[in-house]
């Protein structure tokens, strides 16, 4: 099967886009697939557990005992489970799994044929040809993802995680720390702020300090002679 020209690798990686758009339709494929599996097989299960044949899933079964017996439920439940885990498998690496339900459904449908029609081997029946209809798109997405795997920029396809691992790299953005400059401004400004203050003897107190301050302040609220105004005595 050929691959998509779009798919194929370029080294300015305008193969990006495309590859990433259908790894995107790959995934949307493998859940819907999963999706289905757990609802129609859930349903089949809880057939199975009311003793009612399923058809082509209770060939197997049956040589084990009737519909009612505790093997025959086994086996066509553990037949269930195994489709469902196959699907579920089919949404990571291991896109074989949907190949592989995809096959089970066109068997399931073959002996369908060849067992005869009935109402209640219709119903799986339906469900075989339903499920495969869905699963159809296994087959391109077990190539198409096989060679993905392959390409560079797998998984994400995106140009800034590659360019990242290339020496010659330089972000376009280089984010400052500017709680750290913060930081820088407030220790310069309190060394500044102490270089203000006059050296204290070791042998003051708190309490000559508490007085020395009130002198001071009493020191500064006290008009200097030169701004007094010029007046004469007299004058009262």
């Amino acid at each position: 099967m050929k691959i998509n020209d779009a798919l194929l690798e370029k080294p300015d990686h305008s193969h990006y886009a495309a590859c990433c758009n259908r790894m995107a339709e790959i995934n949307r494929f493998s859940k819907r697939l999963l999706i289905f599996a757990i609802i129609a097989h859930g349903f089949l299960l809880l057939l199975t557990f009311f003793a009612i044949p399923l058809g082509a899933l209770s060939l197997l079964p049956s040589l084990a005992g009737s519909p009612t017996s505790a093997a025959f439920v086994i086996l066509q439940s553990a037949e269930l489970i195994v489709m469902t885990i196959l699907a579920a498998a089919g949404i990571g690496k291991l896109k074989i799994c949907q190949l592989i339900l995809f096959a089970v459904y066109l068997l399931m449908i073959f002996l369908g044929f060849v067992s005869g029609f009935s109402a209640v081997n219709s119903i799986p029946f339906a469900i075989a040809v339903i499920g495969a209809i869905i699963a159809y798109p296994a087959i391109a997405s077990f190539l198409d993802h096989r060679y993905l795997c392959t390409v560079e920029g797998f998984p994400y396809f995106n140009s800034l995680i590659s360019d990242q691992g290339d020496p010659e790299y330089k972000p376009m953005y280089i984010k400052k720390d500017k709680t750290v400059n913060n930081e820088s401004e407030k220790i310069s400004a309190s060394l500044s702020d102490m270089q203000d203050i006059p050296d204290i003897p070791q042998d003051m107190t708190i309490r000559d300090l508490i007085e020395a301050d009130e002198k001071s302040r009493l020191t500064d609220n006290i008009m200097p002679e030169s701004d007094y105004p010029d007046c004469d005595i007299t004058d009262f």
